[in-house]
């Protein structure tokens, strides 16, 4: 069983819900109005369509109260979300007072101290791996990647490791039966693997 598994009574739940999507709503609103001058095929507008929608059956969802099953509904906030660029409010690091008004949230709708202090862990785990390519520049690494760019020009364009990303000759070149190979420079690989995890999300959530 899951440490954070615990019978909570439904309304203080859907009331603890109502309070997050009053906060998050007019935030969301904003995206709506950011997206409007891109065009339908702007990756921003494709990831930020599917944020939105996603929230909106969450208030749907609340306001029949919680009808029917839920499943699988947080995770595609969470995971569309990973991809937002700093504006989204599902991203950390957030503010003491926001932190402090979510755990108040959740105490409210009966979880105890110690499930809370573990929701709010989890809440505000950054981002693994090197600081200086984020799952957020992936937006920008499709868009170049529509406008024909390279893999390497992405990297030139978007990692500030002051590298060159030139494409690397791998082989022997003294064994002529082995001819050298051409592969991408570590950072235009990871953006290589960015591009593809974006599009990913975009194609799960896109049904």
């Amino acid at each position: 069983m899951d440490e954070l598994e615990q019978e909570v009574p439904l309304e203080q739940a859907l009331s603890a819900y109502r309070s997050l999507l009053d906060k998050v709503e007019p935030a969301l609103a904003q995206w709506a109005v950011i997206i409007k001058p891109y065009p339908a095929t702007d990756p921003l507008r494709r990831l930020v369509t599917l944020y939105l929608r996603r929230w909106e059956k969450l208030r749907n969802w609340v306001n029949r109260g919680a009808d029917e099953d839920h499943a699988g509904l947080f995770q595609a906030i969470a995971e569309l979300g990973n991809f937002m660029p700093e504006l989204a409010t599902t991203r950390p690091p957030f503010s003491d007072e926001h932190n402090q008004e979510m755990a108040n949230l959740h105490g409210s709708a009966g979880f105890t101290d110690r499930e809370v202090g573990l929701i709010m862990e989890r809440a505000n785990k950054r981002e693994r791996g090197r600081k200086r390519i984020r799952r957020t520049d992936a937006i920008e690494a499709m868009r170049m990647q529509m406008a024909e760019s390279s893999y390497s020009q992405i990297a030139d364009a978007l990692c500030d490791c002051g590298k060159s990303h030139k494409h690397l000759l791998r082989g022997n070149p003294h064994d002529p039966d082995k001819g050298l190979e051409r592969q991408l420079s570590p950072c235009a690989d990871r953006f290589r693997d960015l591009i593809g995890q974006l599009e990913d999300i975009l194609e799960k959530y896109s049904h």
